[in-house]
């Protein structure tokens, strides 16, 4: 003896859409990958492209950032050399204006001359303080910059992700038997609205078959 053990689910679609086909029949066995049924998929693939052109504009702006980034990491390395050089040209400044005010101080060389170089001293520290200014501005901008790209990061990452999500939704618009099973009380037909969650037909797997238990008495003689 055996007894039968079926069990039966409803195929529902993740998606609402117009139905354009149910290549089905109610009693009919389906293999695994069949489809039972495909929604019109034209506004979902509208929106799949609208997502990959924001992806793409996502990207362009993170490819925008990073060009500026290179630029400003230039300007932060010429900079640095403005800053070098007027160091430089600061610490001759300082020894020649030193020589000449001990020359004038013995009387070796002229006022005029300690004033000139000391007037260049004062020269040489305003220009290493513009370009330190300079150089820090530059810095600041790059900080600013570095920000703007996190952000961007940021953007790119949602975009992506709503392309993803744009495409699976695409991809729900074949329904389809996850395994094989008998279609049994098809409600799905061309033209009907199919709400999100609202069951299109009833399914039935393979039905398995199980031993009863036997009950064994004693032995007459």
């Amino acid at each position: 003896d055996a007894f039968i053990a079926a069990r039966q689910f409803s195929i529902a679609p993740k998606i609402s859409g117009y139905i354009t086909a149910v290549p089905v029949t109610d009693n009919q066995h389906v293999k695994a990958g069949d489809v039972i049924a495909r929604i019109d998929d034209r506004d979902y693939r509208i929106a799949l492209a609208q997502a990959a052109a924001q992806v793409r504009s996502a990207e362009a702006a993170v490819h925008n950032i990073d060009a500026q980034i290179d630029v400003q990491q230039a300007q932060i390395t010429a900079g640095q050399a403005q800053v070098d050089q007027a160091q430089a040209g600061l610490t001759f400044a300082e020894q020649r204006a030193k020589r000449y005010q001990d020359l004038a101080r013995t009387g070796s060389g002229t006022v005029q001359s300690e004033q000139q170089y000391s007037s260049q001293l004062q020269q040489q520290k305003a220009g290493l303080t513009s370009a330190q200014a300079n150089l820090q501005v530059a810095q600041r901008q790059l900080e600013s910059l570095k920000a703007q790209r996190e952000s961007a990061d940021a953007n790119l990452a949602q975009a992506q992700a709503q392309r993803d999500q744009a495409e699976l939704n695409l991809s729900y618009t074949t329904v389809t038997a996850a395994q094989p099973g008998r279609i049994v009380n098809l409600s799905a037909a061309d033209g009907q609205f199919a709400a999100q969650g609202t069951a299109l037909t009833m399914f039935v797997p393979p039905i398995s078959r199980r031993p009863s238990s036997i009950t064994c008495g004693p032995a007459s003689r």
